[in-house]
């Protein structure tokens, strides 16, 4: 807003611009989850994540001359996602791991810390690690 009769800009601070100045936007996004909605949150994820990889491979499949690999590394992606899913069971290698991640870190729009990604090899530890955040603050 522009006060009236100055070239001077006037910026209104609303409860909600205090709290973001204060926390961090990204603390004040992530910590407004409910914890009951973190789960869904972060199967949601994997499962867009899975559906865009999918897209992906029959895409390379259109040119690869071998598609027996990409044939199976597409139906381990068609596994249900579930808590208990691992990574391996969906067909992940090591770049899908750190891709789906991201896209769960996105959702979240919270960073989690190499150390503890990288020991994450299941639906379940995600969950537990973003449910012990929240329950943090």
């Amino acid at each position: 807003m522009w006060a009236q009769g100055t070239n001077v800009f006037r910026h209104v601070v609303t409860p909600n611009t205090f709290l973001r100045r204060q926390l961090g936007y990204s603390a004040f996004r992530y910590f407004s989850t409910q914890p009951h909605e973190v789960e869904e949150k972060i199967l949601s994820a994997v499962r867009r994540y899975i559906k865009v990889r999918q897209e992906e491979v029959q895409m390379e499949m259109k040119e690869a001359k071998d598609k027996s690999k990409l044939e199976k590394y597409l139906s381990s992606m068609q596994t249900e996602v579930t808590n208990q899913s691992q990574w391996i069971d969906l067909g992940f290698d090591e770049l899908d791991e750190v891709e789906v991640l991201l896209e769960i870190e996105e959702a979240f729009d919270h960073i989690i810390p190499d150390e503890i990604s990288d020991e994450m090899r299941r639906v379940d530890q995600v969950i537990e690690y973003f449910q012990k955040q929240a329950k943090e603050t």
